[in-house]
């Protein structure tokens, strides 16, 4: 599309809008997503809480990113230390309480909370330290991301590998095994050293490939459920120098042009976005590949995000209209490559954090699905992903693809050198658009293990027993060791509820 029709047809929507509209759809939040908020507790809490626990909230309710899983709890404990972890267990077991363990809440589907549950909130927990010699950062599990990276900036290293965005905690990052931008290295597992752990009875161990390396295993995208991760030692690298290498593709070429990727290794780090406009949907890409550009990056703060307001208004307008998806796919293409300057340092392109996806919007929110297919599979599970969100009219705001890799830990997604497609569906909080997201969710993992892949389960609770089974087929082992390091199911959550009694 000429981009003087593009300035005219948004030039239209401007004054068709008007200002109050415009004010609405780029403003920021003015609170967090929740809904559905009647929720009733089966358990009152006490009235007050001794003055060695330190309680956030008495009661009430919790919530994940996403606002449509409100769930009622005992309380909330704000955690600063491992003695406070130990009143904490030792009050659970005496009011015979269920523990979760919560940090950014960016999981979606109560991975972090259940009914009545003593929730920790470990964000407070959050000490770090680097050996910049051996490379190596010790950090509390309650740190952020967006935090590690503004520390480790001055030691001219960065991680090597974390999730997209940088506001989910160490804890909650080892306990999905998220996976980032580094093709190479793929998820969180491949640069954890060691780990301490606390027990359900208040007990520290330490955990590596080496030392009690079972409990390793299932700890480690493990959602919580075996223990409190106290702290993590993980293995960083230097914070180089890259230049973005962007190219516009037809989703056909998309395996000869990775191939050429990895073929390079000056290229480290990738992803790639499909057109989710109805005049190409999934059937263009932009690659991001980004190239070393000389040594160490130069030491200077990392800048936050640039034109939030404005990415935000475009971003609500394909929320609300084809014409809004069009105009943002075109920006993407043609108006983002301005916002960054580049070479940029490897810790600067990590440094994101999305606050344009928040907003005002009512009744309306987004959740995140991922799902893996071999990488010889990507081409015809992209043709069937088409097929299912069409059929269904599921409005989807993001569509990217990553590099994961097999990790020996339990509950591993990838049996190999896979791909990651990662979804962002969009939709109105009432019951037709959840059923349409939910099936959509099912025949998206049906179609993935058709190809030989998997999902993720960091997510809505909406598959079942048998697809989990069938994706993770150590899930009974898994189970089985749950019960055995915590034999009274001291650790809970709405997940673990779901389907780890069935």
């Amino acid at each position: 599309m000429p981009i003087f029709i593009i300035l005219l047809v948004l030039a239209i929507i401007l004054v068709f809008l008007g200002i109050r509209e415009i004010y609405y759809l780029s403003s920021d939040p003015k609170r967090e997503k929740d809904f559905f908020p009647h929720i009733h507790h089966k358990r009152k809490p006490i009235d007050e809480a001794p003055a060695y626990l330190p309680f956030s909230q008495f009661g009430g309710t919790i919530n994940d990113v996403t606002g449509v899983n409100r769930t009622a709890v005992y309380g909330i404990l704000q955690i600063t230390s491992e003695d406070e972890l130990r009143n904490a267990l030792h009050f659970a077991r005496e009011q015979q309480l269920p523990v979760s363990i919560a940090g950014a809440k960016h999981s979606m589907g109560g991975q972090e909370f259940a009914t009545d549950a003593l929730v920790l909130d470990m964000r407070g927990f959050n000490h770090m330290s680097v050996d910049a010699k051996s490379k190596i950062l010790t950090v509390q599990s309650g740190a952020v991301w967006h935090h590690i990276l503004e520390y480790l900036n001055p030691y001219s290293l960065a991680v090597e590998a974390m999730q997209s965005f940088d506001l989910p905690t160490v804890g909650g990052t080892i306990s999905v095994n998220a996976h980032g931008v580094d093709y190479r290295i793929g998820g969180i597992a491949a640069t954890i050293q060691s780990l301490r752990l606390m027990l359900a009875d208040g007990s520290i161990q330490t955990l590596s490939r080496q030392e009690n390396s079972e409990l390793f295993q299932a700890v480690v995208g493990g959602y919580g459920l075996f223990g409190i991760i106290l702290e993590a030692q993980l293995t960083l690298t230097e914070n180089l120098s890259y230049t973005e290498v962007r190219s516009i593709i037809k989703t056909q070429d998309f395996p000869a042009a990775y191939a050429r990727i990895v073929s390079d290794p000056s290229y480290h780090l990738f992803y790639a976005r499909m057109s989710t406009t109805p005049s190409s949907f999934l059937k263009e890409m932009i690659v991001y590949v980004y190239k070393v550009a000389g040594g160490l990056a130069p030491v200077k703060p990392l800048e936050p995000a640039k034109l939030v307001q404005l990415t935000r208004f475009v971003f609500n307008l394909g929320r609300k209209s084809y014409l809004g998806r069009e105009l943002k796919w075109w920006a993407e293409k043609n108006i983002e490559p301005l916002l960054q300057a580049y070479p940029a340092s490897r810790n600067q392109i990590m440094y994101q954090s999305y606050a344009y996806l928040k907003n005002n919007l009512p009744h309306n929110t987004d959740v995140l699905q991922e799902y893996f297919v071999p990488q010889d599979q990507i081409l015809p599970f992209i043709q069937g992903l088409g097929d299912i969100l069409q059929k269904l009219g599921v409005v989807t705001r993001n569509a990217e693809i990553r590099t994961v890799h097999k990790e020996n830990i339990l509950l591993d997604y990838a049996g190999g050198d896979w791909f990651g497609i990662v979804l962002y569906p969009n939709f109105n909080v009432d019951e037709r658009d959840m059923r349409k997201v939910s099936e959509a969710h099912s025949q998206l993992i049906d179609l993935a293990q058709s190809l030989g892949g998997s999902f993720y389960l960091p997510y809505q609770l909406d598959t079942t027993k048998a697809q989990i089974d069938k994706s993770y087929p150590e899930f009974g082992t898994f189970l089985e060791l749950k019960k055995k390091y915590d034999a009274d199911l001291l650790f809970t959550s709405e997940f673990y509820k779901k389907y780890g009694t069935i």
